[in-house]
């Protein structure tokens, strides 16, 4: 989502989406037809696919178990020279893992709250059922990470 929603505000931007399961990729491929973006397959613990050189990465609340915190840290680090990232503030399983790691890797990085805008209701009637699909929007605090200024291994 967080792609599409770049791809949507920035439609001169080259932006690639990725999944690492069948389904969601062809998921994927069929939104990011319909909003200009591309789609690849990324595999968090097979860097071979990780082909970098993206001058920015971006996403939100990746985090769910501590197993992917270090497969995504890496991955993210290898990708971008930058990275974007909404995440819960407080609650999920290997997020302060995740987080640590790339403090490591990025030489800065800046945190603030969430933009209200971000936990709007987005269906364009306005129409309540949002909440059902995603009830944390309503009970969770969420926070806007960005790392910036990728070390570079010595």
């Amino acid at each position: 989502a967080a792609g599409l929603a770049l791809a949507v505000a920035e439609p001169t931007a080259t932006v690639v989406l990725t999944e690492g399961c069948d389904a969601s990729l062809a998921n994927a491929g069929h939104n990011a037809k319909a909003y200009g973006a591309t789609v690849e397959r990324l595999d968090w613990n097979d860097h071979g696919s990780v082909t970098g050189g993206y001058d920015v990465a971006v996403g939100a609340d990746l985090v769910a178990c501590d197993a992917v915190a270090g497969p995504l840290a890496r991955t993210v680090a290898a990708l971008a020279d930058e990275f974007w990232y909404v995440g819960p503030a407080d609650g999920r399983a290997g997020a302060a893992d995740f987080l640590d790691m790339l403090e490591a890797d990025f030489a800065d990085h800046v945190v603030r709250d969430v933009p209200s805008h971000y936990t709007a209701n987005a269906f364009a009637n306005q129409d309540d059922s949002f909440f059902l699909y995603f009830p944390d929007i309503l009970n969770t605090s969420f926070l806007l990470h960005r790392f910036s200024s990728r070390r570079r291994p010595q």
